[in-house]
């Protein structure tokens, strides 16, 4: 029997079996955004939006600036919640 093709199964079922686990142990490409705010403070919506972030993402924020580090889909999500809680008094 010849060991050559052994290893190369096993090798492969690794490479397989890394490939196959990437998604989950590597992170998501993150953008950093920062964002002014109009009508209220980073301290009002901060504690509103914390709970959106998805794992691995962060929002910050001082004044009228929201600085938000996250994956794209999540900060568009977000921006989309935040036009509707940072929109003129009436």
């Amino acid at each position: 029997m010849n060991p050559l093709p052994a290893a190369f199964a096993r090798c492969l079922a690794a490479l397989v079996l890394l490939l196959a686990l990437a998604p989950f142990a590597l992170p998501a490409r993150a953008d950093i955004e920062v964002i002014t705010l109009r009508y209220r403070s980073a301290e009002q919506i901060t504690p509103i939006l914390q709970p959106l972030v998805e794992p691995g993402g962060a929002i910050t924020g001082m004044q009228n600036q929201l600085v938000i580090r996250s994956s794209a889909g999540s900060i568009a999500d977000l921006r989309r919640v935040l036009a509707t809680l940072d929109s003129a008094p009436r």
